[in-house]
């Protein structure tokens, strides 16, 4: 099972849910021991990602130091990045799933270089030049 949302839907899910007040740490443990893999975007602070329940399984996802034009999209875009390496795949590795959260990484911070969001998904060789840029 997986879970994808904001800092704001997360803690909803939780309130809604009967838990009041949990800390981040506390509610990724609360969905690691239930082997969820979970991205939760934190907007201009990057995200927080883990993999089921295992004790390797939290990546750190850092935004990338660019000068942002707006950040519109952004969530959407780094969710987009993320599906393009994972899609058709029903179970996946730490590995897999690190590589797709560097993917979405990529994609998001491209879109942040765009006003008013990207208006089309980057192709690889638009990514590939942006990569090297920075």
């Amino acid at each position: 099972m997986s879970f994808n949302s904001n800092c704001l839907e997360i803690k909803r899910f939780f309130r809604s849910s009967g838990f009041e007040n949990l800390s981040l740490f506390d509610m990724l443990s609360w969905l690691r021991e239930r082997q969820v893999t979970t991205i939760i975007t934190m907007d201009k602070f990057g995200a927080i990602c883990s993999y089921k329940g295992g004790s390797d399984g939290i990546v750190i996802s850092w935004p990338i130091d660019i000068a942002v034009k707006d950040s519109t999209g952004a969530g959407d875009t780094f969710a987009a990045g993320v599906v393009s390496k994972l899609a058709g795949k029903s179970d996946f590795s730490v590995y897999a799933f690190t590589e797709a959260i560097v993917e979405g990484r990529a994609w998001s911070a491209f879109a942040c270089t765009m006003i008013e969001g990207a208006g089309e998904i980057p192709d690889k060789n638009e990514l590939t030049r942006f990569r090297k840029e920075i």
